[in-house]
């Protein structure tokens, strides 16, 4: 099945959690459309407003399902586009994860329905195994770390997993990094963001 990935970013910086992610959609063959929005793009030079039309964009030409990386800094302003987005896309799935939805994961799915689940532990392996339950139209109550809705009821199932072990890179670049990247860096707190 095929993802948008879309991850604010830097300039010049990606976080190595968005290769694990990636590593882990392909080891179960989906296809992922990895998107930066960069902070040049929706952070004004004057620094007062972030310009959510820049993430409406990002989504407006994304697969049918959209996964989204973000701390805490940008999730109103993820969350607000994601509602004008929703409005005007409501088949899309929308997948939230990162150190701020994961920390406030109960509250987004109560308040705001156009999020359809948020990846609320750190194991990069929870997405795909997400993604391959929606694409065979499993129950996604096996899917451990994932709140989500059942029967308008939010559902949690905590996973203890090592994951560290595991962890690889995708098994090719498709990523043009040449002038783009200055270095990568690493956020272990949250392998989402």
């Amino acid at each position: 099945m095929k993802i948008t990935l879309i991850r604010p970013a830097l300039n010049k910086t990606i976080p190595l959690a968005s290769f694990y992610l990636i590593s882990e959609l392909e080891k179960q063959n989906h296809e992922v459309d990895f998107r930066l929005v960069y902070k040049k793009d929706y952070l004004p030079k004057n620094g007062h407003s972030v310009k959510t039309s820049v993430f409406e964009s990002a989504f407006k030409t994304s697969d049918k399902i959209i996964a989204i990386g973000c701390m805490n800094d940008l999730l109103p302003y993820i969350l607000f586009a994601l509602r004008k987005f929703k409005k005007r896309n409501p088949d899309k799935i929308v997948i939230l994860g990162g150190n701020g939805p994961s920390e406030y994961a109960k509250e987004i799915m109560d308040r705001f329905k156009e999020v359809d689940f948020v990846v609320k532990e750190k194991d990069p392996s929870i997405l795909a195994n997400l993604i391959t339950s929606i694409e065979r139209g499993e129950g996604l109550s096996r899917i451990k770390g994932v709140f989500f809705r059942d029967n308008k009821e939010i559902e949690y199932v905590h996973s203890n997993r090592d994951y560290i072990k595991d962890l690889s890179f995708p098994k090719r670049y498709k990523f043009n990094l040449n002038g783009i990247v200055e270095f990568l860096f690493s956020e272990r707190n949250n392998l989402f963001t």
